[in-house]
């Protein structure tokens, strides 16, 4: 893990951690560590558009079509979210 995450950087989530949504959130199971990782509203959105290899432009493009946010934030805040879930080895860096 010793490059940083960009726009241009593909990722997508690990496919084998258990899951499950409760209303709009994401709840995710790290069994090596034992660890309970959950998403609010829109990190549950991005965690499904990770079931595929993406980059995170094209996530933070999709995102900007379904909330109403500017882009600069939004990029942000996608790049810090996605630093904290491969920190927490939720997603992998393609």
């Amino acid at each position: 893990m010793t490059s940083e995450i960009d726009l241009t950087t593909r990722v997508r989530r690990y496919s084998d951690l258990p899951w499950r949504r409760i209303e709009n959130e994401i709840f995710i199971i790290t069994p090596d560590d034992g660890g309970l990782h959950n998403l609010n509203e829109v990190g549950a959105r991005v965690w499904e558009l990770l079931a595929g290899s993406r980059d995170v432009a094209g996530i933070v493009d999709q995102l900007l079509g379904e909330y109403e946010v500017e882009r600069e934030r939004l990029s942000a805040d996608i790049l810090g979210l996605l630093a904290k879930m491969r920190r927490a080895d939720l997603i992998e860096v393609l």
